[in-house]
């Protein structure tokens, strides 16, 4: 069975440092597992930087931040593209905190608050955006 080595260990005339995988039989393992030289071998789980978002990339995420190491542009299209009726293609309320201050951010609008009062924030903008745009349409006639 493998383990993983806690302490220098010096076995069969090699030294091993902490961190050093081993193979060893139970009957060997049983009093350094005991005494805490060694623990059984488990598979790490994958450490994520902090900081980082922790969802994975789209192939097209993946391309864009490849092409902007590489100091390429690649033809990008844009995240919240409007409909027909004005707006977002992508759902407020499915979008993360930090996209949503991010579009908060972009309208000049405040970036504090909950995901919930982001989400309301930019409903509102849309919306009051949409009514002035009307009202300028009605002031040329």
């Amino acid at each position: 069975m493998q383990y993983n080595v806690l302490t220098n260990l010096e076995h069969d005339k090699m030294l091993y440092v902490p961190g050093a995988l081993i193979e060893l039989e139970d009957a060997v393992a049983a009093p350094l597992v005991r005494d805490r030289v060694i623990e059984p071998f488990k598979e790490r789980p994958k450490l994520v930087p902090a900081g980082s978002n922790a969802r994975t990339q789209t192939p097209e995420e993946k391309e864009a931040a490849r092409a902007a190491k590489e100091g390429k542009k690649t033809a990008e299209k844009p995240a919240d593209e409007s409909s027909d009726d004005g707006e977002p293609e992508k759902d407020l309320e499915s979008m993360t905190a930090a996209e949503l201050k991010e579009e908060a951010a972009k309208r000049g609008l405040s970036t504090s608050g909950t995901k919930a009062e982001l989400v309301e924030r930019l409903k509102t903008h849309v919306v009051d955006a949409e009514s002035e745009t009307d009202d300028n349409a009605d002031d040329d006639l």
